[in-house]
């Protein structure tokens, strides 16, 4: 991460040699038993006087001597929906360190925290008519699965001892604030899933939907409204809301539902998330209304992107002035495998 320029791509010329023959040798997948699921056109829907919120996280981590450094942010941006202008978006972001092997799954539980939290002031401070959450409504299984990583968050002494699992439920407790704030106010929300991972239509798992879909889906066409599945965040939901008192009016089971909508006329479909008081095919008109025909993704989470990008010279940049703050801790700043940064080699005290 922070070399002073990109290193050349060499392998041993044998050694790619071999690699090609295996490549060359690998046999087809078999063909899946799979039945194409019955697909309606949708329409683009008339959002004339609408305001829309687009929701989107980023974060950057790099691994230290003495703990994983990394940043995470997150910002609503609400506005008309031919208006794409909002001189005051809604900002969130943190500094992270982590005593832990699994800080890049750490970095991103905490990313999420903040796009629910920015979510949910977007809900409570600007009243939008929509919201897109550029993601999933129901986390990521593997930020459930890690929840026995072992580490611990040394971000600040106030979170001195806070682990892994603490922070899942931390995680899990944001995104029902803000599912239950919008209930409330009866604002429908869109999870909107760009990288589709989850295989509900293939049941020996080898293919993943994104790509079955892909063959009999056309431009401006969504799939049946079905069920998430079993999916791992659900029973974390029950559990965080139980332990909240917040009591939803639906079983757990019937929360949420999922279709796959042809946004772009060149790209897969996207999975599309709703709770249940959201029409699946009112939030697939809405998507459509509001995406690029080309991309597929919504404009206003296209804008929140551009301004919320984190890279290199970003983590480089925070991590210059972490260290002018704290020279004294030159030990646990220094990356591992001696680096590069700014042409000067990192040497021990």
């Amino acid at each position: 991460m922070f070399e002073r320029e990109i290193e050349e791509e060499y392998l041993w010329p044998e050694g790619f040699l071999n690699l090609l023959q295996k490549a060359s040798t690998l046999v087809p997948l078999p063909e899946t038993k799979f039945e194409p699921p019955k697909l309606e056109e949708v329409c683009a829907k008339n959002l004339e006087g609408k305001k829309i919120c687009g929701v989107d996280g980023s974060h950057a981590g790099k691994e230290l001597s003495g703990f994983y450094f990394g940043i995470a942010a997150a910002m609503a941006y609400t506005s008309d929906w031919r208006v794409i202008r909002d001189e005051h978006p809604i900002f969130e972001g943190k500094v992270c360190r982590y005593s832990s092997v699994m800080g890049s799954t750490w970095l991103s539980l905490d990313e999420t925290i903040l796009v629910f939290k920015a979510a949910r002031r977007a809900v409570e401070e600007r009243g939008p008519d929509w919201v897109l959450i550029d993601g999933p409504l129901l986390i990521y299984p593997g930020l459930v699965y890690a929840e026995d990583e072992d580490g611990m968050d040394i971000t600040e002494p106030s979170l001195f001892g806070r682990n892994y699992k603490r922070a899942l439920a931390e995680c899990v407790l944001e995104v029902l604030r803000f599912l239950f704030a919008c209930r409330e106010r009866n604002i429908p929300v869109v999870g909107v899933i760009k990288r589709v991972r989850s295989s509900l239509f293939d049941k020996e798992r080898r293919r993943r939907d994104a790509a079955l879909l892909n063959r009999y889906m056309r431009y401006a066409q969504m799939t049946e409204p079905r069920g998430p599945g079993r999916h791992p965040s659900l029973e974390e939901y029950e559990k965080v809301a139980k332990e909240e008192g917040l009591k939803p009016e639906v079983e757990w089971k019937d929360f949420f539902r999922v279709v796959y909508l042809k946004s772009s006329k060149v790209k897969p479909p996207f999975r599309l998330e709703v709770p249940f008081w959201v029409g699946p095919k009112e939030a697939a008109s809405v998507v459509l209304a509001v995406s690029d025909p080309i991309t597929g993704v919504p404009v206003h989470i296209q804008k929140v992107e551009g301004l919320i990008r984190m890279g290199q010279e970003t983590l480089k940049s925070i991590y210059l002035r972490m260290l002018s703050q704290h020279p004294e801790g030159t030990d646990d700043l220094i990356p591992l495998h001696g680096e590069e940064f700014l042409g000067q080699r990192w040497e021990s005290a």
